[in-house]
Formats: structure tokens, sequence, C-alpha cells
């Protein structure tokens, strides 16, 4: 059986490491942590005339150059056609029916053409659309699983009792889940997402480090543990959940020991780790290539064929 191979392989973390600068891991920092806020989606007004004024991120936006090319192609094509059978330069003048009987079979198989490649273009970007919305629906489910727990070990967490407020070992153990949840988080989208590659750098982690992130320590253990750089956020997430259950153990930390709390915990976490598992399962059987190979054959015929045809 032949091997496949990645046709477009991500880049190698020694070349990034060459070439990255702080600017770029600070703004990517700022992306995945939802400094600079921004939306997911492109938003819109549903008003024609607004929408008639965009340009980026437009269908116009993404296809004028193919559809420029296209058309100075057909052109040609026309022009030529129509001095190598009518003599003349007057391609604007539609030939006479039935004048240039090959050029009608061009045309018939060019209709049959278009009824094709509209609809298998049509199921293509519904997969496309299907694809995005279940990543989107993914990712929302991780940033869920990690509210839940944070939220039910602060709500279980000891208080003082004068002041309601936490006492400091709680708190502590508070602020090192949180804080552990989040080196989960980059790390994790960091390993599954291209645009995030160069936080797993050895200048991404220490920038992560220096702005508070993760502690050093946490970087000093991940940096001993024999993983891949790629699955170290699995490292992070099982390190949470032993703070977890170590703090239900702790009447310093939970209030008082509950088993329901414990079991509802560890089903959060395994539920975390399914859905961080769905991700990269996604994007291994994103599209078969013998299917997106055969949608590219069959539109591009069909804009070849599109200026010969009548």
């Amino acid at each position: 059986m032949e091997r496949l191979t990645d046709p477009n392989p991500p880049v190698p973390l020694h070349d990034l490491e060459k070439s990255i600068t702080v600017e770029e891991i600070d703004e990517i920092l700022n992306h995945v942590t939802g400094t600079d806020g921004g939306i997911i989606t492109q938003r819109f007004r549903p008003h024609p005339f607004w929408l008639w004024r965009q340009w980026y991120g437009t269908v116009l936006y993404h296809t004028s150059k193919h559809a420029i090319l296209n058309m100075m192609y057909a052109t040609l094509w026309c022009v030529l056609t129509r001095y190598h059978t009518s003599g003349d330069w007057k391609f604007w003048i539609l030939p006479v029916k039935g004048a240039h009987p090959r050029l009608e079979v061009v045309d018939k198989i060019w209709r049959t053409l278009m009824s094709l490649t509209t609809f298998l273009l049509t199921f293509f970007v519904g997969q496309a659309y299907t694809f995005w919305r279940t990543v989107h629906d993914q990712g929302r489910g991780i940033q869920g699983r990690m509210n839940d727990i944070n939220m039910l070990m602060a709500t279980h967490a000891t208080r003082q009792t004068e002041t309601g407020s936490y006492t400091k070992e709680a708190s502590d153990a508070l602020v090192s889940l949180a804080d552990k949840l989040r080196g989960f988080h980059l790390l994790f989208w960091a390993s599954n997402a291209r645009r995030f590659r160069i936080l797993l750098t050895r200048q991404g982690m220490e920038r992560l480090v220096q702005v508070g992130f993760i502690e050093a320590s946490t970087k000093e253990r991940l940096d001993e543990i024999d993983l891949p750089p790629t699955l170290k956020w699995a490292s992070m997430l099982e390190s949470a959940i032993k703070d977890c259950h170590d703090g239900i153990r702790d009447w310093k930390v939970i209030s008082h020991y509950s088993v329901a709390l414990e079991q509802v915990l560890l089903d959060q976490f395994c539920r975390l780790r399914g859905l961080c598992a769905t991700i990269p399962d996604l994007i291994d059987g994103r599209m078969p290539l013998a299917y997106a190979h055969f949608v590219q054959i069959l539109v591009d015929s069909f804009l070849f064929v599109a200026p010969i045809a009548q």
C-alpha cells in the first residue's frame, strides 16, 4: 500500500524559531486570549446598499483575480475563434446558429457540465460550512467545560466565616487551577492550529512565562516530559485534574468532601478531553483528496469550455 504524505505539511518548529519575533508572538497571544476582542464571523447589516459597498471578506475580494484572468482568457478565445471562423474581429456578434456544428457539440457538453458542476460545488460548499460550524461548536464546548470546572470549584471552595471571601489556601488553589487550564487551552490550540504554532517554540514558551500565562516551574516540568510539543497540553490537563482531586480532599480548599462533586468534576474533565480529541479527528478527516480533486477538475473543465461554447 502506498504511503500517504501530507502535501501541505506544517512548518517545523526549528524553522519557525529562526524567523519569529516577540511582536508576532504577542499578536497571537492577544488573538487566542481574546485581549483585543474581535469576532469569529464577519458581521454585516441586512441592508442592500450597505452590502453592495463592502469589499474585504466578500466573494469578490476572494475571487476577483481569478475571475479577471478567466474573463481575459474567454475574451482572447472569442477573438481568435471569430477570426478563424469568420475572418473578422467582430467577436461581440454571435455566430449564426448551425454555422459551426463543432462548436455546438462543445455547447452541449458545457450545458451538461453546468448542472453537474453546480450541484457538486453547492454540496462541496455545504460540507465546508458544516465542517466550520462543527469546529466552532467543539471549540465553544471546550470553553464551556473549562468554565464549568472553574465554577464548580469556585462555588465549593472554603470561605472565611466573617467576610465570606476565600481563604488563602482556597484562593491559591483556584488561581493555580485557572492558570493550568489557561495554559492547557493555549497549548492545545497551538498544537492544532498552524497560525498559533509559534507558541510551541522555545521563544513562544518563554514568552508565555514572561507574560504570566504559564509559570516558570510548569515550563520546566513540560521541558522534562518525554512528549512531543503537540501533546504537552495533555500533561497540563492531567495536572489540573490532580489539583482538583487534591483540593476536594483537602478541607482547607473545599469546605467539605463530596463524592458527588468529585464525580461531576471527573465527568467534566472526561468531556473536556473528549472534545479536545474531536478537533484533530475533524482536521484529519476534513475532506477526501479524491472528492476535492474531482471537484477541482470539474470546475476547471467547466470554466475552460465556457468561452468555447455558444
